[in-house]
């Protein structure tokens, strides 16, 4: 069963497909705009400032963004 799995993913009328995910995926970086630093940014997307972003994804960084 797997081998049919994988060949289905990887069949090549599936290819485009897996393309165009692959190189039109929006991150989280496009679609949350910091309260306090990202206001021009959300502006010129003609969007609010909608949450809080922060720097890596360790305890400072997660301590950071509770904390404020």
């Amino acid at each position: 069963m797997f081998g049919w799995i994988t060949k289905k993913i990887f069949d090549k009328q599936h290819l485009p497909l897996l393309t165009y995910i692959f190189h039109n995926c929006v991150g989280l970086y496009d679609t949350v705009f910091d309260v306090d630093d990202d206001k021009d940014r959300a502006h010129a997307e003609y969007l609010k400032p909608n949450g809080f972003s922060f720097d890596g994804a360790n305890a400072p960084g997660v301590d950071y963004a509770l904390n404020r």
